[in-house]
């Protein structure tokens, strides 16, 4: 605003303005409380010492409200190495209100106090479509990842993070089993609760069981009987 002028501020189009003085530089500062809703305007005017009024300027509020994420690949609730091999792929839900030029930050938290932040501003296109997609890969690349459990959030414009979606990076595979047959029992030592697929080929027929290795890391299957 001009240099001194007064600046009247009203919020929602009625009721009583709020009236600063702008500084010598032009520039002033409003708390607002109770904070502006999302879509809520904001109009605003300037009057110098001669009593000339400006032009109003309108703004409307942003929603801040966090976005809805998804991260497919964590449906199970864990990543695996093929899944982390190209980023972690975020699905991000737009929420109404959303503006083109807003940011959204996603934030991953993983163990050992390895976080980083992503952030990406919102187009036409995405706010048309109300949502967008995007690929958090760390600086150091998708092998910096640490093993374990981790988190990620979203927030617009920093604004509050959302509910975060919880997941175990696990990208360290099984022991290679350690096989036993006597007669027609197999008998497989291996890393305890992992899944074990055994395929058997007989003069040209093939058969494939499944099996779990106990808290032991052991598991058996009699061939002939299955």
């Amino acid at each position: 605003a001009e240099a001194n002028s007064q600046v009247s501020i009203l919020i929602g189009g009625s009721g009583t303005p709020i009236v600063v003085t702008a500084g010598s530089n032009g520039a002033f500062t409003v708390p607002l409380s109770p904070a502006l809703i999302a879509g809520q305007s904001v109009q605003i005017t300037a009057t110098d010492a001669a009593g000339n009024t400006s032009t109003a300027a309108l703004v409307q509020a942003p929603n801040l409200a966090p976005p809805a994420i998804v991260v497919t690949e964590a449906a199970d609730t864990y990543i695996n190495a093929a899944e982390i091999a190209d980023g972690i792929q975020v699905q991000v839900g737009l929420q109404p209100g959303m503006r083109v030029g807003d940011s959204v930050t996603l934030t991953f938290r993983g163990q050992g106090g390895f976080t980083f932040t992503q952030t990406h501003v919102v187009t036409a296109a995405e706010v048309l479509a109300g949502s967008f997609s995007a690929t958090l890969t760390p600086s150091g690349g998708n092998g910096a990842y640490p093993q374990g459990a981790a988190t990620v959030t979203a927030h617009v414009n920093d604004g509050a993070d959302g509910a975060p979606v919880n997941f175990v990076i696990d990208t360290i595979a099984p022991a290679t089993p350690v096989l036993s047959l006597v007669g027609s029992l197999l008998s497989i030592s291996a890393d305890p609760g992992v899944a074990l697929t055994i395929t058997v080929n007989v003069g040209g027929v093939t058969a494939t069981q499944t099996v779990t290795a106990n808290n032991a890391g052991i598991a058996s299957l009699n061939l002939l009987t299955g």
